[in-house]
């Protein structure tokens, strides 16, 4: 008895094979895939946030969704007294709030999205340490854990940002640092 199986009309399972592999890169570029923060905020897309941190294949979708969402629930509950004055003053949308644009995107639009991507890409970092017995791996785990400070630093700085425009209002200026008092 031989091993070989002849598979008869080969030429139309190949052709059906990648019709269905094209129709389903087509249908996922389509379907661009956001994290949607409520209809006052922008959403990020998944690609924008992998390309601007970028973080490559490493980490997946659901895990990127998952840090963009917590990313974004932090952010939202540090600009909410924000985000409900100026709801009050008629914005409906966070372009609505200030029309300053650069290279076509709205410049609140950009604190937004790298306040969220960059507290995300923190939270990803701390979630993503070496796992080795060698100093070089714990060495590496400290570089990491220090670029998720630096995300972080930079997500609060956008934040900031965003919470500076009420001095355009000739309201105090809150300024990129501040000190907490216990």
């Amino acid at each position: 008895m031989s091993g070989f199986v002849s598979v008869p009309d080969s030429g139309i399972r190949e052709e059906f094979l990648q019709t269905d592999v094209r129709d389903t890169l087509e249908r996922e570029e389509a379907e661009v895939r956001h994290v949607d923060f409520g209809g006052f905020w922008p959403a990020i897309a998944y690609h924008d946030a992998r390309g601007a941190l970028r973080l490559g294949t490493v980490i997946t979708d659901i895990r990127l969704r998952d840090a963009l969402r917590a990313a974004g629930a932090a952010v939202l509950r540090d600009l909410r007294a924000w985000r409900d004055a100026r709801q009050a003053a008629g914005a409906t949308t966070l372009a609505e709030v200030d029309a300053d644009a650069i290279d076509g995107r709205n410049v609140l639009e950009l604190h937004f999205e790298r306040a969220v991507t960059n507290h995300a890409a923190a939270l990803l970092f701390e979630s993503h340490r070496d796992v080795t017995a060698t100093d070089r791996g714990a060495d590496r785990a400290e570089e990491k854990a220090c670029s998720a400070d630096d995300y972080r630093r930079v997500a609060l700085h956008a934040i900031r940002d965003i919470l500076d425009t009420a001095r355009a209002a000739g309201q105090p200026s809150v300024g990129r640092t501040a000190v907490e008092l216990i």
